[in-house]
């Protein structure tokens, strides 16, 4: 694409310089920005109305529109709180959780404190959808907060984006629209191969650790519903009956104990303080973004030491995802709100009990046995007392090896494709950011 014939810096670092004719401005000269509120849950008669109301749980990073929520208001609803109705083709704009997240929306409605919803004025609502969503770390950095990051919206009003002429901002607005279709059309069939691939892995780790790897065993009854029968050579048995240890982070002391004996990321780093957090992102070790404890805080929290192949279970969060401890070149101590599960090893194998939690059995009696409330709860007895089908261990072995080799060509597959919409995305975000500060010219451009 051509460029334009002449620049000026636009004073902001991040965008750089800007065509000439074109200005910079505040959003609060570009939009009527209203803040959203919530009317008192304990009154029902101020839900479950006609009104349309967005918080910023209701649209991810990657919707360009936005025009249902998961509950709706009435009008007493309405009437009893700050929130503003606003019209189609207006950009809601989550302030928190996360700050940033941008999309436009297709129906009249209004939002929740969490979202500022931008009525615009004479401007090109999907111009600033594009040039709002690659903006993300300049509101981010404008964000305060202890608990959260939220950014206020007197920040947010104040923040100064490109404006060219409105007739730019429409061929800008069309010529992304256009070409950014296709990235999203390979993302989501990319994103639908993942899923199926995950679906795949779960039937194999599931059949395997329920069935076994035999076809032409003679089975039994299992005398477990859904499962119905087994291998003959295997014992249904509790999970109890298999660990020699099921503890937490909060075994170790009273709630003033560990306050007053705890330090988290204070002085000389000894031991990483394991997350299900960071598993799940695969950071290992004393590493950015991972906890860690000094030596007097390893010892306090003695009774719940990790040892590599150790199994752990979400009890809050992501309620009932399991992860094996890895091997690391440090101590390992537990953190909150996971269960540690330690094996006796003459009887089950740490990988085959692995992959028991990550079968569809495994994760249904885990999620059977979740207290849920708004935050969710597994209890110790609820876990102590699972049933697992257990196969003598020379078997666990061998369907351990072969889950092992199987899910990691899967894994392979996946990452591949994570790959892919990893570069999608960046060339996307490149593209876009190219247009919306006049990097390139496309007043020509004709889709």
């Amino acid at each position: 694409m051509k460029t334009y014939s002449n620049y000026k810096d636009s004073g902001v670092q991040w965008i750089g310089k800007v065509p000439s004719h074109w200005n910079m401005a505040k959003l609060k000269y570009d939009f009527h920005i209203y803040a959203g509120a919530t009317p008192k849950t304990e009154n029902p008669i101020y839900w479950d109305g006609d009104i349309i109301w967005i918080t910023p749980a209701d649209y991810k990073t990657s919707d360009k529109y936005v025009s249902q929520g998961k509950r709706t208001i009435s009008k007493e609803g309405y009437q009893s709180c700050n929130t503003q109705i606003v019209p189609k083709g207006s950009l809601i704009f989550s302030k928190r959780a996360p700050i940033g997240t941008i999309a436009i929306a297709v129906n009249e409605l209004c939002t929740n404190q969490g979202c500022l919803s931008c009525v615009p004025k004479d401007v090109s609502s999907t111009y600033f959808f594009y040039i709002i969503s690659v903006s993300t770390e300049a509101f981010e950095l404008l964000g305060s907060g202890a608990t959260f990051k939220e950014i206020s919206a007197n920040y947010f009003a104040n923040v100064k984006l490109p404006l060219p002429p409105l007739s730019e901002q429409q061929a800008i607005a069309s010529y992304l629209d256009a070409k950014t279709k296709p990235i999203d059309d390979i993302i989501a069939k990319r994103e639908k191969q993942i899923e199926l691939l995950e679906e795949m892995k779960s039937a194999i780790i599931s059949r395997a650790v329920t069935k076994g790897l035999n076809p032409d065993a003679k089975m039994k009854d299992s005398g477990i519903e859904w499962i119905k029968t087994e291998p003959q050579s295997w014992e249904t048995r509790r999970i109890k009956n298999v660990i020699t240890l099921l503890t937490d982070y909060d075994a170790n002391g009273s709630f003033a104990d560990i306050a007053k004996n705890v330090k988290v990321n204070v002085g000389e780093p000894y031991a990483w303080m394991v997350r299900a957090t960071d598993l799940a992102n695969k950071r290992y070790g004393i590493v950015d973004d991972n906890n860690y404890c000094n030596k007097e805080t390893y010892d306090f929290l003695s009774k719940s030491s990790l040892e590599a192949g150790d199994i752990l279970i979400a009890k809050r969060g992501d309620i009932g995802k399991s992860y094996e401890v890895p091997k690391c070149d440090c101590p390992m101590t537990l953190a909150p709100n996971t269960y540690l599960l330690k094996t006796n090893k003459k009887v089950i194998s740490n990988r085959f009990f692995h992959y028991f939690f990550m079968s569809d059995y495994g994760k249904k009696q885990l999620s059977i046995n979740n207290k849920s409330t708004t935050i969710g709860a597994l209890y110790k007895d609820d876990v102590k007392n699972l049933k697992i089908l257990l196969p003598p261990m020379h078997e666990q072995q061998a369907i351990a090896s072969y889950l092992d080799s199987e899910t990691s060509k899967i894994d392979t597959r996946i990452a591949k494709r994570r790959k892919q919409i990893e570069l999608l995305q960046e060339y996307k975000q490149a593209l876009i950011t190219a247009a919306v500060t006049g990097k390139i010219d496309v007043r020509e451009y004709n889709s």
